[in-house]
């Protein structure tokens, strides 16, 4: 048996003059059976057989030829991505497709379609990037998959990147026919959740590549190097320059990073960063301060402020980052704060377990919309602890708010955190659930102020110059090439 593939042309310019009638002679001689005019093939038989797969490589052969050039092309010049996503609700995979779209090369056409909307449905349209959203009436609601594939019929990108196990699965029959590379970015945890993770495990067929955001993602699920590939999550240093911190933070900790500094400008820490006795991160002077000797008593007596960020919801341990609120209350009262910021369906619960701190000004809950930053810039330590039953870390958004505002970090031992986090050097790395642990760690950090501010230093650097929006987007880019290349 002869099969013939049958490689669509794009739209681009040198796709156009493709000629297909060596093509339809290939599809005859394979519809007929190798019989070409009516008449058998010379040398019927065995002979007849060689015949017909010597015309079919020959036909296959050209047709290769013409379509290495168009793929130089589209590798040139760029070409189109349709980016779909399940949803645009205010999450951490959300907020990085509107950082995506927004910095594609501009070689690169890109749209956007999702099942459903949300806040950051109006941050892409914002953007200027074309957004169709088509929203599901109920669960069993197959009518938005015809509306994707009518999308991919008419606009014919180059490349589809999903990000939802849903997408993938809808968007992979029509790409499969089309010869249309499907890039599955499905995978944002470092573990295989318990929820749709057998959905997503089939729903990844489809795929020609498999985006993680982390290396234990992938390790999770098995995908190995010849079709997985890892791409950081980006932060885009803009967010600081349009954040104020909120009245009565005192000096802003991240003050220094302005606007005018591009999202691929390398950052590199203050050369007596390991040598201050002031600590920026810790609030005790301001930033531009050159004195190397700590301020005189009563400079800046605020309290020392943890910060978690985060949905609040029973995968996020917010329940250690309370105890550990409740254990450090009695030590020097009204030297420590904590501020839970987040929303979710635990939110109710944690207020009410929490109710004595928030009634004495030891905890806050604030709820922040789309940005957090101007909570986080408040405080002297980030926090993210998850429960190891029920999540594991990717590639956490919430870290790299908190090390791009120069705070050192103290969070579980999750799934990806390791990648990001540099134990000992820009925070610390402790065991999941242990609240003495953090409560140690926490202490640590307040009691040597001028080392917490340098691995708040170390850990900004570390954010602008790898995990830039732009560094995400190259990254990016290089699947969709890859993947083009070897559809």
């Amino acid at each position: 048996r002869v099969r013939c593939l049958v490689l669509r042309a794009r739209d681009v310019s040198t796709a156009r003059d493709v000629s297909t009638d060596r093509l339809a002679r290939v599809r005859r001689l394979v519809g007929r059976g190798g019989r070409q005019g009516g008449g058998p093939v010379a040398g019927s038989g065995a002979g007849g057989s060689s015949t017909l797969a010597r015309s079919v490589g020959r036909e296959w052969y050209h047709r290769r030829r013409e379509w290495e050039g168009v793929r130089n092309v589209t590798a040139r010049r760029g070409g189109r991505v349709l980016v779909v996503v399940d949803g645009l609700g205010n999450g951490g995979a959300e907020r990085q497709v509107a950082l995506l779209v927004e910095h594609l090369p501009p070689e690169w056409e890109r749209r956007v379609w999702s099942m459903a909307g949300g806040p950051f449905a109006g941050v892409i349209r914002s953007a200027g990037v074309s957004l169709r959203v088509r929203e599901r009436v109920s669960r069993r609601d197959v009518r938005p998959a015809f509306d994707l594939w009518r999308e991919i019929v008419q606009w014919r990108p180059d490349v589809v990147h999903s990000w939802g196990w849903m997408c993938t699965a809808a968007a992979g029959p029509v790409c499969r026919l089309l010869a249309i590379p499907v890039i599955d970015g499905t995978i944002r945890m470092g573990m295989v959740p318990p929820y749709h993770g057998r959905a997503a495990r089939l729903s990844m067929r489809w795929a020609t590549r498999v985006i993680a955001n982390s290396h234990a993602g992938l390790e999770a699920y098995g995908i190995g190097r010849a079709r997985g590939r890892v791409v950081h999550n980006g932060f885009d240093p803009r967010r600081l320059s349009h954040c104020t911190p909120m009245a009565g933070a005192g000096v802003g900790v991240a003050g220094e990073v302005t606007s005018d500094m591009g999202a691929a400008e390398a950052y590199t820490p203050a050369p007596d960063a390991g040598e201050r006795r002031v600590g920026r991160a810790c609030g005790f002077v301001s930033a531009r301060a050159e004195s190397p000797y700590p301020p005189a008593p009563g400079v800046d007596d605020r309290p020392f402020t943890a910060v978690m960020t985060g949905r609040m919801v029973p995968a996020k341990d917010y329940r250690t980052f309370v105890a550990a609120a409740r254990a450090l209350a009695t030590d020097r009262a009204g030297s420590w704060r904590f501020a839970a910021v987040g929303d979710g369906p635990a939110r109710a619960a944690l207020m009410r377990e929490a109710g004595a701190l928030v009634d004495g000004g030891v905890i806050q809950f604030a709820r922040p919309g789309l940005e957090v930053l101007g909570v986080v810039r408040q405080a002297h330590a980030g926090v993210l602890m998850s429960h190891p039953a029920l999540h594991a870390e990717g590639c956490s958004n919430a870290i790299m708010e908190y090390m791009a505002c120069g705070l050192p970090v103290v969070c579980s031992e999750s799934g990806g955190n390791r990648e990001l986090v540099v134990d000992g050097k820009t925070g610390f790395i402790i065991p999941s659930c242990d609240v003495t642990a953090l409560v140690e760690r926490l202490t640590w950090l307040r009691d040597h102020p001028a080392r917490a501010w340098a691995m708040g230093e170390r850990g900004r650097a570390r954010i602008m110059n790898e995990y830039s929006a732009a560094v995400m987007a190259a990254g990016m880019v290089a699947v969709y090439r890859d993947a083009i290349h070897h559809r």
